[in-house]
C-alpha cells in the first residue's frame, strides 16, 4: 500500500471500519524542520530551558498552594522552602 497512485494534493486517506475505528491508509509526507546546523544545539538548550521552567512553575504553584491551605499565611512563610524544592525541579529537569 506504499505508492496507491495518488495525487500530491492529497494529504491523508483514512478509512472509518463499523465499529468506529479510524485506520489511516495514506499519509502526505512529513515536512522536513527547516533549521540549519549552527543553530541546533542552542535551540536544543533554550528548549530544555524552557522545560526546566515550566518544570519550577507547576513545582512551585502545587507547593504554594498546598502551603496556602495548610495553615494561614502558609505560602508566605514557606516561600523559601518553596522556592528551594522548585529551583531542585528545575535543576533536575536541565
Amino acid at each position: 500500500m506504499a505508492n496507491l497512485g495518488l495525487d500530491k494534493a492529497v494529504q491523508k486517506v483514512s478509512i472509518v471500519r463499523s465499529n468506529g475505528e479510524v485506520v489511516v491508509v495514506h499519509s502526505g509526507k512529513k515536512k522536513k524542520k527547516k533549521q540549519s546546523k549552527e543553530l541546533k544545539p542552542l535551540e536544543r538548550m533554550t528548549r530544555r530551558f524552557n522545560d526546566a521552567n515550566l518544570a519550577s512553575a507547576k513545582s512551585l504553584s502545587s507547593s504554594h498552594r498546598k502551603s496556602n491551605s495548610k495553615k494561614k499565611d502558609g505560602w508566605l512563610r514557606d516561600m523559601p522552602k518553596n522556592i528551594s524544592k522548585a529551583a531542585d525541579k528545575a535543576a533536575d529537569e536541565l
